[in-house]
């Protein structure tokens, strides 16, 4: 069983992502390497719709340096992984459909912990290349067959997390897909 959440801080200082950085390399962590993601949104162009006072539609596109070649395209409630630059696809021939809004753009590390159990990705948030924080995955692979509850898998992430004085809010909603998560990266970016 596989289960990702996201902690979100935008009170911090680039000297405290370094912090971070350095505490769990000192602990006994696997380095994964660098890791990124980018996350874009468009907003429905309203001259293409025809509707007046509608309220606007998004679409987010999401790529991952740990899903290479695919592109995580939510709109609507729905949502697809998408082979192929899709980007491109969006800035020629829907460029009169989707109107580019913002980019954002995480840049950082990945590490393992307790055997493969828990994976931190952790990165400095930017938008428009101005820094807005810190974003930590944290993604939990089981090895047992048995399926756990959301809340038990929140206790067993905060309980690495702990270490590194970081938490999963206890209401936090996991990812339990590729795609549950692109969701959630949309949700926790969003508030």
């Amino acid at each position: 069983m596989k289960a990702t959440g996201l902690i979100l801080s935008t009170g911090v200082t680039v000297t405290h992502v370094s912090t971070l950085h350095d505490q769990i390399s000192n602990t006994l962590s696997t380095s994964l390497g660098k890791w990124g993601f980018e996350y874009k949104l468009y907003r429905q162009n309203p001259a293409s719709s025809g509707e007046e006072a509608k309220e606007p539609t998004f679409l987010y596109a999401l790529h991952f340096a740990h899903y290479p070649g695919e592109t995580f395209c939510l709109t609507n409630g729905t949502g697809s992984v998408l082979q192929g630059d899709f980007d491109a696809m969006l800035n020629t021939k829907l460029q009169s459909l989707w109107l580019h809004r913002q980019t954002i753009k995480g840049e950082g590390n990945a590490y393992e912990l307790n055997g493969g159990e828990i994976v931190l990705r952790v990165g400095n948030i930017f938008l428009q290349g101005t820094f807005k924080g810190l974003l930590v995955e944290v993604e939990y692979n089981s090895n047992d067959d048995e399926s756990l509850d959301p809340e038990s898998i929140i206790n067993k992430m905060n309980e690495t997390l702990a270490q590194f004085n970081l938490a999963i809010p206890p209401t936090a909603k996991l990812g339990f897909s590729k795609l549950d998560t692109a969701w959630r990266y949309v949700d926790t970016i969003n508030r």
